[in-house]
């Protein structure tokens, strides 16, 4: 959210440690709370003293495809520059034109997922309705 590009040092279920990828000095330490499902941090370095970045390997096609699906289900014919210049706007990192790509058809093939679900139903909808 702050174009500071972050790397996970560890990920795991009852604790995580954040780093900053160019090795500024920021870092972040929490741990799960016992009989929680939220997490304590236990320490934080909050100051960066890099610069930020618009290159954030984090923003994935996948999590394009995710935060974009109700746009894409709503005008599914978008262009790929339009699309590439809302995400550049809205979440402030540079992605390329491939990368938008393979996150609309990723998101298409959820939408057309979905209705097949909802097709093969139909029958069981049928026997509800006699």
């Amino acid at each position: 959210q702050q174009r500071y590009e972050l790397m996970w040092v560890k990920n795991e279920n009852k604790k995580i440690t954040v780093v900053c990828k160019q090795e500024c000095g920021f870092r972040i330490h929490a741990f799960l709370m016992q009989n929680e499902r939220t997490f304590q941090i236990k320490s934080l370095q909050p100051i960066h003293c890099c610069g930020r970045t618009y290159d954030n390997h984090l923003v994935t096609s996948r999590y394009l495809s995710q935060k974009y699906l109700e746009r894409l289900r709503n005008s599914p014919n978008i262009d790929i520059s339009t699309m590439q210049k809302d995400i550049h706007r809205e979440l402030m990192v540079d992605v390329s034109k491939s990368q938008v790509y393979r996150a609309k058809r990723k998101a298409k093939e959820t939408i057309e997922e979905d209705l097949r679900k909802q097709y093969a139903r139909l029958w069981d909808y049928c026997e509800t309705i006699k």
